[in-house]
């Protein structure tokens, strides 16, 4: 049209140099560095893509996968724990059952994650269509095209996205890692326990032996973070020499073996909550921003017609352009006539 000649002097330029733009404010717009009107409404508001991403992750990841519970469903452990026993019940805290607490109880991740990115989707596909709407909304035919190719793109990225997470969140459900670097202290007590009872047993039963048991024992109900804790009430009662039962035993088995599990559902879950959030920003974001381009001159970058059409401009800018041309015309015309008067009118003034 008359309108791409003027500014850009040809038709492929046009595109080009209009799907850089768009590249451009999709860049800046993901740092905060470019805002525009979301339109909607009377007072309009300064509309961020990045912002909006960030309330997403903030609603969806901070808020509703932090706040998960880590007990939620987890039923009756001593049931669990006596099914396990079989005749002879196990001196220790038995692994089989941690373990499938645990990995039943990190299912719990699964869905809000998808949701989550889901929710990034809408997020990030509202904000294309804004930004095209913005930066070429003056050429109705691009701006639906562009705005199609880039939502499309961006699904295939959420895809890739939940991918990723499903293979993260199975590798965490595959293996309950027990070496964890902020979960082995929770073991150290209870090595410390077994190794002061061995010692123990290693003495001479005279006074003496007895004396040294007892220090151990002080020292390790001291050294313990709460003496409210399943270790510190068997520590105390050890110390006092009170007699252990079955039940009493079963009971501090059990609520050592829920702590423990909320312990290493928190690890997960706080670790989850970064991985997805750099997940997104990898796939959703930073991948689709960094073939933007390529993507959208393969695809519309054709034939010399799909170009005209693409940078065709909308009816209502090219009416509103031929009448400024027609105003720009009547303009003219009186000033001419009025430097003709002028003219004029000095000549007469000169004769006389």
């Amino acid at each position: 049209s008359s309108g791409i000649n003027a500014e850009y002097g040809d038709p492929r330029q046009a595109l080009v140099s209009l799907l850089d733009k768009f590249k451009e404010a999709i860049n800046q717009s993901m740092d905060g560095k470019y805002t525009f009107s979301d339109g909607s409404g009377g007072s309009s508001k300064s509309y961020s893509a990045g912002a909006e991403l960030f309330k997403v992750f903030k609603t969806e990841c901070i808020d509703r996968i932090s706040t998960i519970e880590a007990d939620k469903g987890l039923g009756n452990i001593k049931d669990h724990l006596e099914n396990t026993g079989g005749i002879q019940p196990s001196l220790f805290l038995p692994d089989g059952v941690f373990n499938t607490l645990v990995k039943r109880q990190l299912k719990l991740l699964d869905n809000p994650s998808y949701h989550a990115i889901e929710k990034s989707l809408g997020s990030l596909k509202k904000s294309i269509e804004l930004i095209a709407k913005n930066t070429l909304g003056r050429y109705p035919g691009l701006e639906a095209e562009v705005a199609e190719i880039c939502c499309r793109n961006l699904a295939d990225q959420a895809t890739l996205t939940k991918d990723f997470m499903k293979q993260y969140l199975s590798n965490e459900q595959a293996y309950v890692n027990t070496n964890h670097p902020e979960f082995i202290d929770r073991f150290e007590v209870a090595a410390d326990m077994f190794k002061g009872s061995a010692d123990a047993i290693k003495t001479k039963k005279d006074e003496e032996a007895k004396q040294k048991q007892h220090e151990q024992y002080t020292y390790i109900k001291n050294s313990t973070a709460s003496n409210n804790t399943a270790f510190g009430k068997l520590m105390n009662r050890y110390a006092s020499g009170e007699k252990v039962t079955t039940e009493g035993r079963s009971d501090n088995e059990a609520e050592l073996m829920h702590k423990l599990i909320i312990q290493y559902f928190c690890i997960i879950r706080g670790q989850l909550v970064d991985v997805l959030i750099k997940s997104i920003m990898k796939f959703m974001v930073r991948d689709l921003t960094a073939n933007l381009s390529n993507d959208l001159i393969k695809t519309l970058y054709t034939t010399e017609e799909r170009i005209l059409s693409l940078v065709q401009e909308c009816d209502q800018v090219t009416r509103k352009r031929q009448s400024s041309s027609k105003m720009l015309g009547v303009l003219a015309k009186a000033e001419n006539l009025i430097s003709d008067i002028a003219g004029g009118r000095t000549v007469t003034e000169k004769t006389e």
